[in-house]
Formats: structure tokens, C-alpha cells, sequence
């Protein structure tokens, strides 16, 4: 809330909070790795920022290099130290599995090598695996070759040779085309360490490669692989074909993204608890001089717990999330992070599903329209510097809008921004917030300066039309082009009023008011000019 409440009290039908007017072009990144001593920083440029987060891969770096990197772009940008710490944590699970079709993810983080990892299964082979021979197996044209792996193994009609056994990974030695040998890791395989089988199988065996525990050990070994990998992966083994992985941090604050290449086959999301809601207090003590929060490690309890804490504290916050949910299931009001949001009714919060947190699109969209002046602009159909542009399937579209969901996409061969929304269904859009935060504070500001800026200002009609005066000066700026946050209004129309400033006369305030020197009743008129973000068009044709 703003500092001048006490004095100057502005009511909205539908909204009551505000914040200092200046604050609204500043927007500020939640760090938990920052090691500054105070608990914000406000840098005007990138050398600024390197000097604190000199790592190009931390996700400081990243959020703020975009911010800049917008056309325009913000004159200065904060950054604000949080003490809790998180333990960043993912689950990756496959969808649906299918030979031929590719599971990747990927890979960033700090002080981590960029990679993609993938794993396109084959078909499965079936086949008697004979004779034992020296561990030999026998399956013609088997086209394996040394180190390939993991697979696993399954029987039908009889036994495994002893010495194998199911929901178990192995690796591939090649011994000649037709005949192989299994190994218990990648290593053995390579160094030609086979299993030791002391009887022969029975029935049929199928080397398994198409199945979800397969593509999760696939998966498992490829991102344990990556290099500077700053979190471990586990697999958990679940009964029938319903493995999942967890990628945790190992340590603290250590950051990294998990991005999915194909929502459509692979789900994910992160899992870390964490709620910053102490550390956004803590960093607003220090400053009140930012307005639009951005944020790092955006779990479902982080993001509901920050988003709430937005809402008590007339901020505004920009988020994404790759919580694949969002946008493969129907919406129940708790069906993922963003449904979660949307059925609070948020009216702060502009939320975002993206499947690369590297790419930071929350801040590339706050970085492109927190530089204009509120109620120029919308949040939708801007094209951004740096994001990947996502593309869904018409039911996956459904799934969005259902939750009031945003995404960055292309129409017309460009990459636009979609939709602009917010959960709240009074406010519907993020533009509307952010304009009445503007016009909130604009009153506030303006009739301050007509307290601060007179000895006195009695209980006469004259000085009262300072006051109405000073609000009509904002009448001015609110419908200008540089703003266009309300209607210029049409004459004699209800729908589309001429804004209006109006106070009761002296002889109509109560004696109770004049003696507690308060003015009452200042009514303001107007329609929010809203803005066009869809277009129908009837053609009318003839011969």
C-alpha cells in the first residue's frame, strides 16, 4: 500500500491498492545467490550486473541480460537478495512411448554445459536368446554395438537365463553380429565385463528399448552425463511401466533447467518447496522502488506463495513454468501451478507456460513493456528478443485458455506473445491492473502535492476545486495518446462517459467531516479504454 493512504484515500469499484508512481518502470529479480550486502541492487546496465553475477549461466545473468535486451528495454532494473535457501527439484515422465519418436530435454544451468539429451527408442527384439555359450547370447543381425544402452529384459513363455532379471538396466557388449553378451553398467560394457549367466533361458526373451522405464534409464544416464551437471538424477521404480526420474540439486541455491522438447511426449515440473514470501517482505523494507517481480526457482507452492504475496502487496509479477500439466489436462482449479493460480483469482499476476526456464520469457515480456508508460500497451502480441517461441496442440490451446494461461508462439510466421490474461475475471487482463495501479497513485501524488504545495487548504468551494482541479490535470494525462488508459468519453452517454471529477459543495459536507477536516464524497467518472486483441470481419459478397 502506498504511504499516503492515511492522507488521501482512493477507492476503485473493484480494486483498493496502489504503489508509488515512480516505481512502475523498475522491475526486480528475486536472487538467492546474490552476495551483496544490502537486500536490493539497482543496476543500469548489464556491466552492472556482471560485476555481482559474473557467470553467464547463472540464472541472474540470464533474466537480467534479457530485460535489457529488449527493444525498449527498462532504464533500471533491480535485483534483491533473498536468504531462504531452495533446493531446486524436477520430475521428468514420460507421456505416451512410441519407437521412432524422441524424448529430450534440454539441459542448462550454472556453471552447466548447454545440451540437449535425447533418446529415440527402436522397436523391441524378440528372439530365443541361445546357446549360453561363454555368456554368449544369440539374436541374428542384432545390430548392437558395444556400450549401447540401457536396455532391459523381459520373458514370455518360459524363464530368463539365470543371471538376468527384469526391471533391471544392462548394457550391450558386441561380440559379432549375431551374438552379444550383457553388461551391468556403461563401464563394463566398455571394458568387456559381461553378466555371468549359469543357465540357459527358456521360452522367449525380448531385449526391451521401447517401454517408459527404458526411456527413463536412457534419459537417466544422458543428463548424469552432461558436463558441470550441478544435481543428481534418480529413477523411481514403480510397478508395471511407470518409472519416473527426479533431478534434485546437490546443493542449495544451485540452479538448473530441465526444458522439454515435446510436451506431447515427456511431462515436467518442478517439485521444490520453498515459499519467498519472508524475502519479499524483507527486500521491499528496503526499497518500495520496483513494481514487477520476477522470479527463479518456480515451483507450484513457490510461485502460489509469491503470487500471494503480490496480491498484499500491490506488486505486480510476471512468471512461467514448465509444468506440463497446464497444458495436458483439463482444468479442475488444481490440476498444475497455473490452474492453481487461475482458480485464486488472481489479479497480479500474469502467468506464462513456457518449457525452457533458460530462456527466460518472463523477463524478456517484463524487460519489453515495463519501459512504457502504463495503459500504452498490452501484454499481448509483443515479439521479444530471445525466447524460443512455443508451439501446442489444439487441445493443449484449450488446456491454456481454460486457466487464463499465457504463452509465447508464432502467428503469421512471428513470434507473438498470447494472451496477456489474468486470473481475475474482473480485471481479465494484466494491462487493466497495472493502468489503475497508474491512475491510483497519479490521484494520490496530485492531490498530495495540492496539501504540501498550500498553507491551507480550507473548506470553501475555491480551494476544494484545487483538489477536483489537480485530479482533472490527471484526466488529461490518463486519456492522452501517451497513456490511453481511459475513454475521451462521448457526449450524453452512459456507456461512454466524459470523465468527471466531482466533490460535494461546503454547504453539503457534514459538520462531523469539516471537524475532522475531512472531504468526502469525491466522485470520479470514467471508462477504461480497454484495447482490441481479436477482430471479427463479415465479407458481404457479390457477382
Amino acid at each position: 500500500m502506498s504511504d499516503l493512504d492515511e492522507i488521501i484515500n482512493v477507492t476503485f469499484a473493484i480494486d483498493s491498492s496502489g504503489i508509488s508512481k515512480q516505481n512502475f518502470f523498475v522491475p526486480m529479480i528475486l536472487s538467492h545467490t546474490a552476495s551483496f550486502a544490502e537486500r536490493i541492487r539497482f543496476y543500469s546496465s548489464m556491466a552492472g550486473v556482471i560485476a555481482d553475477f559474473p557467470i553467464t549461466t547463472s540464472p541472474e545473468y540470464i533474466n537480467a541480460a534479457a530485460e535489457f535486451a529488449q527493444t525498449p528495454h527498462p532504464a533500471l532494473i533491480a535485483i534483491g537478495r533473498a536468504t531462504t535457501p531452495i533446493t531446486l527439484a524436477y520430475k521428468i515422465a514420460p507421456r505416451t512411448v512410441a519407437a521412432g519418436s524422441t524424448y529430450a530435454l534440454d539441459v542448462a544451468g550454472t556453471g552447466v554445459t548447454s545440451t540437449r539429451v535425447s533418446y529415440t527408442p527402436a522397436a523391441d527384439l524378440t528372439g530365443t536368446l541361445l546357446p549360453r555359450t561363454t555368456n554368449v547370447l544369440t539374436l541374428n543381425n542384432h545390430g548392437f554395438t558395444t556400450g549401447d544402452g540401457p536396455v532391459r529384459v523381459s520373458n514370455s513363455g518360459g524363464a530368463l537365463p539365470t543371471g538376468l532379471a527384469v526391471d533391471t538396466d544392462y548394457w550391450l557388449i558386441n561380440v559379432t553380429a549375431n551374438t552379444f553378451s550383457f553388461a551391468t553398467s556403461k563401464a563394463n560394457a566398455l571394458a568387456l565385463t559381461a553378466v555371468a549367466l549359469s543357465t540357459d533361458g527358456t521360452g522367449t526373451q525380448t531385449i526391451r528399448r521401447a517401454q517408459n522405464d527404458v526411456v527413463c534409464a536412457q534419459l537417466k544416464q544422458a543428463l548424469s552425463a552432461v558436463v558441470g551437471a550441478n544435481y543428481t538424477v534418480a529413477q523411481v521404480q514403480q510397478a508395471g511401466e511407470t518409472d519416473y526420474l527426479t533431478v534434485t540439486a546437490n546443493t542449495a541455491n544451485a540452479w538448473f533447467a530441465l526444458g522439454t522438447v515435446d510436451g506431447t511426449l515427456l511431462d515436467a515440473a518442478l517439485t521444490n518447496a520453498g515459499d519467498p514470501t519472508t524475502d519479499l517482505a524483507a527486500v521491499l523494507a528496503a526499497s518500495a522502488q520496483w513494481y514487477q517481480l520476477i522470479t527463479l526457482y518456480n515451483s507450484p507452492s513457490y510461485t502460489l506463495a509469491a503470487s500471494a504475496w503480490v496480491e498484499s502487496n500491490a506488486r505486480t509479477y510476471i512468471v512461467d513454468f514448465n509444468d506440463t500439466t497446464d497444458i495436458n489436462t483439463t482444468s479442475t482449479g488444481s490440476s498444475g501451478t497455473g490452474d492453481a493460480i487461475n482458480a485464486a483469482g488472481r489479479t497480479r499476476t500474469l502467468w506464462q507456460y513456457h518449457p525452457r526456464p533458460q530462456d527466460a520469457l518472463s523477463a524478456s515480456l517484463s524487460g519489453r513493456i515495463v519501459a512504457l508508460n502504463p495503459g500504452s500497451w498490452t501484454a499481448a502480441f509483443k515479439t521479444l528478443s530471445g525466447p524460443s517461441p512455443v508451439i501446442l496442440t489444439d487441445t493443449q490451446k484449450q488446456n491454456l485458455k481454460a486457466r487464463r494461461g499465457n504463452y509465447y508462439t508464432q502467428r503469421a510466421a512471428r513470434s507473438v506473445t498470447l494472451y496477456g490474461m489474468v486470473g481475475s475475471q474482473s480485471y481479465n487482463f494484466f494491462d487493466i491492473v497495472v493502468g489503475l495501479d497508474f491512475i491510483y497513485n497519479d490521484i494520490q501524488t496530485r492531490v498530495f502535492g495540492v496539501l504540501v504545495g498550500n498553507d491551507k487548504i480550507g473548506f470553501s468551494d475555491e480551494d476544494i476545486d484545487q483538489i477536483a482541479g489537480a485530479i482533472r490535470g490527471g484526466i488529461t494525462t490518463w486519456k492522452s495518446d501517451a497513456y490511453k488508459i481511459i475513454s475521451v468519453g462521448t457526449p450524453d452517454s452512459t456507456s461512454d462517459p466524459i470523465p468527471t471529477i466531482s466533490f460535494p459543495t461546503v454547504a453539503n459536507i457534514s459538520t462531523t467531516d469539516r471537524t475532522n477536516r475531512n472531504l468526502p464524497n469525491g466522485v470520479l467518472v470514467f471508462r477504461l479504454l480497454g484495447a482490441v486483441q481479436s477482430v471479427a470481419v463479415r465479407a458481404k459478397i457479390t457477382f
